[in-house]
């Protein structure tokens, strides 16, 4: 029987793998966002799913004057950053690694492939050697279960939306969802600030909540919304942002996560539908 099931997944468990593995991703990020053009929701600053982790996709990168192919993958089974570039097939390890060493062996790596790539000052220097395989892949089986319950959520709605990026900076997964209006007061031009959006994703967690959680946010926020009754364990969040929030923890061994999920998304995204007269 095909069925979704969360593992636990405690903070205070995998942090330290957690935060090797951010800054392993916010360096492909960084690389990314140099060679790739601009675009729309500044997706090229983030990472997307591939069958074995995180991948920047294919990147335009100049080699001798030639335009070539650059390809990144976190793979989380074999605990190593898979480089394809043109015929070159490469590898470097994932463990026993720190975030700087890791760094420093990409860098040269592609120098030596004829990319003129260079570590930004004072990036990448701090962290210890710690990456537990186990967890990366715990929380990996995690991941692909959220990206496809996005996928089912994105097909549903008829809405403009975005890719499911994940984003290194923020160590989380996520997709917006546009009602096709704009703000009054902004600049049309600048397309990030002047849409209305939702942002519906999944965070290990932060600062304000320590512990991983899955979230929907508005820009901007009705706060009638805060009125609304939440389905199941979600609650209303309004310290340092405003959304809906349901803790990761609460969907564990439970039957159908990806239902309660789906309905938790659906729920708040109508009631935000209705505030702001969006019909379909």
């Amino acid at each position: 029987m095909k069925h979704y099931k969360f593992p636990e997944l405690d903070l205070s468990d995998w942090k330290e793998t957690r935060n090797t593995l951010r800054s392993f991703s916010q360096l492909l990020s960084n690389i990314k966002q140099i060679y790739f053009p601009h675009q729309k929701n500044w997706d090229e600053h983030s990472l997307s799913i591939y069958a074995k982790g995180l991948t920047t996709g294919t990147i335009p990168v100049w080699i001798n004057g030639k335009l070539n192919t650059l390809d990144l993958n976190l793979n989380f089974y074999e605990s190593k950053l898979k480089i394809f570039c043109s015929d070159a097939r490469l590898s470097i390890d994932m463990l026993d690694q720190s975030p700087k060493s890791f760094a420093n062996d990409v860098t040269k790596t592609l120098n030596a492939l004829g990319i003129d790539y260079k570590l930004p000052k004072n990036r990448f220097d701090s962290g210890e050697v710690n990456y537990d395989k186990d967890k990366a892949i715990c929380f990996w089986n995690i991941l692909k279960q959220v990206y496809f319950i996005l996928q089912t959520f994105k097909g549903s709605i008829h809405l403009e939306t975005s890719n499911i990026n994940f984003w290194p900076h923020h160590f989380d997964l996520a997709m917006l969802v546009f009602s096709g209006k704009l703000i009054d007061g902004k600049d049309s031009n600048d397309w990030s600030s002047s849409r209305e959006q939702m942002n519906f994703g999944f965070s290990t967690g932060d600062e304000g909540i320590t512990e991983p959680y899955f979230y929907v946010a508005a820009y901007p926020f009705d706060d009638e919304l805060l009125n609304k009754d939440l389905p199941h364990k979600a609650y209303w969040h309004a310290a340092g942002w405003k959304g809906a929030v349901i803790k990761y923890n609460s969907l564990v061994e439970i039957e159908n996560p990806d239902k309660v999920l789906l309905e938790f998304f659906s729920f708040v995204l109508e009631e935000n539908k209705r505030l702001i007269g969006i019909k379909e």
